[in-house]
């Protein structure tokens, strides 16, 4: 950008009234909640505490994932993961206050559409790698049984 346009860009901003200014700015900023700046965001809405039911949607599923571009399943990751967190705290007060979490088919949703949304990151990756190397790009791994006889996949570093 060149030195006239940010000075342009500048004096536009000064010119504005203080209160429209910021109406702009804020505008412009990308956010995908409200804004809080306490711990009040790792908890439910008030008017949920103590509810039976907790009306929810459905999860993401893995075809209208593929239909994103890459910065909105950044973002929705990030919506996802906060849910998750927000989730985790309150079924963790219920159990403390030992009562029922409320609808606790919730976390299965958010973690079904995480475990989507990654599949199809996993799946761009690959055919991108595929496009540029001829390889998949993921790191070779084998089944293996641990010592109880338990199977997992084992990923060499």
């Amino acid at each position: 950008m060149s030195l006239t346009k940010i000075s342009n860009i500048i004096k536009t901003l000064h010119n504005l009234s203080a209160n429209h200014a910021s109406k702009w700015i804020s505008s412009r900023a990308k956010t995908t909640s409200a804004p809080k700046s306490s711990l009040m965001e790792f908890f439910d809405d008030e008017k949920n505490w103590g509810a039976q039911e907790v009306k929810s949607g459905r999860s993401w599923k893995i075809e209208e994932l593929r239909l994103k571009s890459n910065t909105d399943l950044h973002q929705l990751w990030y919506v996802l993961l906060k849910e998750r967190n927000m989730l985790l705290t309150m079924e963790q007060e219920a159990k403390d206050r030992v009562r029922l979490f409320p609808s606790p088919e919730r976390l299965d949703k958010v973690e079904e559409s995480m475990e989507n949304l990654e599949s199809v990151v996993r799946e761009r990756n690959k055919a991108y790698h595929m496009l540029e190397t001829g390889e998949t790009g993921e790191r070779p791994g084998k089944m293996e049984t641990g010592y109880f006889g338990i199977r997992y996949y084992y990923k060499d570093v």
